[in-house]
């Protein structure tokens, strides 16, 4: 299209492009130069490497997707195949820009670590140092991550290495030292056999982040009845008290539960309840239905239950009030407005604790420690 043509190279186009790209590596050098103090530390033979590494991870903190489009639409190198040499390939579109513009241009290579030709060839060499020489057949080395049955059966390891395994790949994230140990005695064992060179190459586990469950909520359990958009109710809460022990059998008052007056002997009849707790058996045995239960919840607030049904050892009980239950929580029998019976009093339990959550707002810091999720709210801003 020749409208196309000549519309990505205009001198507008490459000034923009040509200020990018130099941005972008002073990027680069800018990494470099924090990292000198490491680079220096680095084997002689393997630092060009490691300088270059620093670029393409500095390089990699870029999208560089628009950049690249533009590039390519010039078709110059949109720096997509840039592993090996970094910034030598950064330097060849800088100076194919200068030459499009006219403007003079230095060759840069004394900054360069390694370029198109140098890159290849230490990636090459370091390849053959650390995996060893290809196969004659292929020009690709099989490695095979060993499991942890490898520690103890030789066979299985000869059978990997009879199948083309040129390096065994230790996960030193699992097992230990000893097993380590085993299968690398394994692995040369069986090199040393068919008359070949397997390399062993253990991969040291890095950081890891370990996250646990958060430390549970408070043990509370809120009844709400139904209510309409006016806040009517229209329905109450009905909830199940159940025995917190296996009945005594020598206990005549549990042994009678199921003939107490007033039972509802038609299990179909017991609606489901949206929640259990447990009382003490024999309390729970006394109860009949049409009982009053008072209680204070959790808030101290006073609230009334009606027994509504029961089966066996479980009852039913209605409220039209919204309470908050915890264990501890004493209950009083009333029949006919009257305290009734020896032991009218009962203490709630079996309530579990709630899941846990962390409820973060923008701005606040969360901490991860090894004893437990830490919450932090950010500072309050002057004058609140």
């Amino acid at each position: 299209d020749a409208s196309e043509s000549g519309s990505g190279t205009d001198d507008a186009a490459c000034e923009t492009l040509t200020h990018d790209l130099w941005a972008l590596r002073k990027a680069l050098l800018d990494s470099q130069a924090r990292l000198e103090p490491l680079l220096r530390s680095v084997d002689a033979d393997h630092r060009p490497s490691a300088v270059n590494l620093v670029h393409y991870l500095a390089m990699r903190q870029v999208d560089l997707r628009p950049l690249q489009d533009r590039l390519a639409w010039m078709g110059i190198s949109s720096l997509g195949r840039s592993e090996s040499h970094v910034l030598a390939n950064v330097d060849k579109a800088l100076g194919i820009l200068h030459r499009i513009t006219g403007r003079p241009w230095t060759p840069l290579s004394r900054d360069e670590p390694a370029g198109y030709t140098r890159g290849a060839a230490l990636l090459a060499q370091h390849v053959k140092a650390q995996f060893g020489a290809a196969p004659a057949q292929r020009s690709v080395r099989i490695m095979v991550t060993l499991p942890s049955e490898a520690a103890h059966d030789s066979r299985l390891v000869a059978g990997l290495e009879s199948a083309g395994m040129d390096v065994a790949r230790i996960n030193c994230a699992h097992d230990g030292a000893a097993e380590w140990a085993a299968m690398a005695t394994a692995v040369r064992a069986a090199a040393v056999q068919a008359g070949r060179t397997v390399r062993v190459l253990r991969d040291v586990a890095g950081p890891k982040l370990r996250t646990g469950p958060i430390a549970g909520g408070p043990a509370v359990l809120k009844i709400r009845p139904k209510r309409d958009a006016f806040g009517r109710t229209t329905a109450p809460a009905r909830f199940t008290l159940r025995a917190a022990a296996p009945p005594a059998t020598d206990d005549p008052r549990v042994a009678a539960v199921g003939r107490v007056a007033g039972v509802n002997a038609n299990a179909n009849a017991k609606a489901a309840a949206d929640a259990v707790v447990c009382v003490d058996t024999a309390w729970l045995a006394g109860l009949q239905i049409g009982d009053r239960i008072d209680l204070s919840d959790a808030r101290d607030a006073k609230r009334r239950l009606i027994v509504v049904d029961r089966v066996a050892t479980q009852v039913q009980v209605e409220t039209e009030s919204s309470l908050y239950l915890t264990n501890g929580i004493g209950l009083r029998r009333q029949r006919h407005g009257h305290v009734h019976g020896h032991g009218q009093q009962a203490v709630l339990s079996g309530i579990a604790a709630t899941s846990g959550e962390v409820r973060l707002a923008p701005g606040d810091t969360l901490n991860l420690l090894a004893e437990g999720v830490g919450h932090a709210a950010a500072p309050a801003s002057p004058g609140k």
